[in-house]
């Protein structure tokens, strides 16, 4: 049976749960990830865009076109490899 939320703040609280196991998944397979591909010229990263305004959450700091920009750069550069990227830089995990 589904959860169903009380109110936005236990939808937002509940989204926010929900993605501690993909992030700890991610943070494991994209070193390791990173480290098997390291020379065939592929890069792997995680990007966090930050808070976007979306449907779920109803309010952010960002729009989903802003959001998109720190994705899009890092997929396009191919400089870095093997790191979580947030808006404020790196993330050692």
């Amino acid at each position: 049976m589904p959860i169903e939320p009380r109110d936005h703040a236990e939808t937002v609280a509940l989204f926010r749960h929900s993605l501690i196991g993909p992030l700890a998944l991610q943070s494991l397979s994209r070193g390791q990830l990173a480290e098997e591909l390291r020379d065939t010229g592929i890069v792997v990263n995680s990007v966090s865009p930050g808070f976007v305004k979306t449907d779920l959450t109803g309010y952010g700091v960002m729009t989903p076109a802003e959001g998109a920009r720190l994705p899009v750069q890092h997929g396009l550069s191919g400089t870095d490899n093997g790191r979580f990227i947030e808006p404020d830089g790196y993330t050692p995990w």
